[in-house]
């Protein structure tokens, strides 16, 4: 009979006996190499992602303000002003009959 030829390309799961199995029904079996060097695809997925957030980073905060007092980095920062009505004259002893000032 002629020989019959099938090749199929399928990711398979991790099994050690799959290759004692094939050999032992004489299948012809084998994974090529890599055509190219992966050293590109390594460092643009190390690198560009940083970059791109950094970047996203930097263009936001300009465009929310620069980092000034009233841009996106002012979370949390007061902007009350202590006023002080200077010297009224009214001293513990004028109020020290209301209730209110006994209490503080």
């Amino acid at each position: 009979p002629p020989e019959k030829r099938v090749f199929v390309s399928a990711p398979v799961g991790f099994d050690l006996e799959l290759p004692k199995t094939l050999r032992a029904h004489g299948v012809d079996f084998g994974a090529p190499l890599p055509d190219s060097n992966p050293w590109l695809a390594t460092v643009l997925n190390l690198v560009l992602p940083p970059l791109i957030y950094f970047g996203a980073w930097a263009l936001l905060s300009r465009k929310l303000g620069g980092g000034g007092p009233t841009g996106a980095m002012s979370v949390g920062k007061s902007k009350a002003r202590l006023l002080s009505e200077g010297d009224t004259g009214v001293t513990f002893e004028d109020v020290a009959g209301v209730d209110e000032a006994k209490e503080e």
